[in-house]
């Protein structure tokens, strides 16, 4: 390089320089145009996140990857062994609660027709103490009289009494059966309130 002046190797020194930068450039572009760079852009897309309305696994899905869909369009059709089986429960629960029901009514029913029993026994046995009762007055006037004995009087007197007192056991049996069929009303309500909550 000694026979080249100052001038002339830098003018070379230039060109070479000058041809690397040309050449690397040519290179950088050809192998940048075939990749292509966001620098963190985002794409504007609507997007939306699909949740099921009920759980169960998924037989078939209908539907590729970033595929546009439509509002109501089926997606995926879910096996639906789990909801039957739950549903069968279901159905059975509400037909024993249904029975259930039907049950206490038909109680109520039944206690029904004994309070109308007990009363028709309170009102015989009211009328059986009436008729002993008038016997007993009918048959103390004549023992004063001296028709009748003093025994027939104290027999119709305890007879008095028994009637008496069995118009008190019908009262006190047709009041408990009044109260048996009040609970069998509230028993029904419950079990109608269970129906309808289910």
């Amino acid at each position: 390089m000694a026979f080249l002046s100052k001038s002339q190797r830098l003018r070379a020194g230039a060109l070479v320089l000058g041809l690397l930068v040309l050449v690397g450039g040519v290179f950088w572009w050809r192998d940048q145009a075939r990749w292509t760079g966001t620098n963190n852009a985002y794409v504007k897309a609507d997007t939306v996140i699909v949740t099921p309305q009920t759980s169960g696994y998924a037989m078939r899905v209908l539907v590729q990857d970033n595929q546009a869909v439509l509002a109501g369009q089926e997606l995926v059709i879910l096996d639906d062994a789990d909801a039957r089986s739950r549903l069968a429960q279901a159905t059975a629960e509400e037909a024993a609660r249904i029975a259930a029901a039907e049950n206490v009514a038909a109680q109520r029913a039944l206690q029904q027709a004994q309070v109308e029993e007990r009363t028709a026994a309170l009102r015989r046995s009211r009328v059986e103490m009436t008729a002993k009762q008038h016997d007993l007055e009918r048959y103390s006037q004549l023992a004063q009289s001296g028709f009748v004995s003093d025994q027939r009087v104290e027999t119709l007197s305890a007879s008095a009494a028994e009637a008496k007192a069995g118009v008190s056991q019908a009262d006190a049996a047709l009041k408990a059966q009044q109260r048996s069929v009040s609970a069998l009303a509230s028993a029904r309500g419950q079990a109608l309130a269970q129906i309808a909550a289910a």
